[in-house]
């Protein structure tokens, strides 16, 4: 199994406890985060992918004050 396929699998198991299983995650990058756009017949959004960085002493983005931060941001 490849890495976009897990991320892939990641996606569509993520829409489908939003009840968006029916949906196709369209792909749209990877850096720090993985990124897909979901468009219903209602909406457009994306969806975000958290992957930690695990090679690097910089914990910053694991710390809990800093995702609250994000979604705070995100809202």
């Amino acid at each position: 199994m490849t890495q976009a396929s897990i991320y892939d699998d990641i996606a569509k198991f993520a829409l489908d406890q939003y009840g968006l299983g029916q949906e196709q995650p369209s792909f749209l990058g990877h850096s720090e985060s993985v990124t897909f756009r979901i468009q219903t017949q209602e909406e457009k959004f994306l969806l975000r992918i958290h992957q930690p960085i695990s090679n690097t002493n910089d914990d910053v983005w694991q710390k809990p004050e800093v995702i609250e931060s994000e979604l705070l941001w995100l809202d």
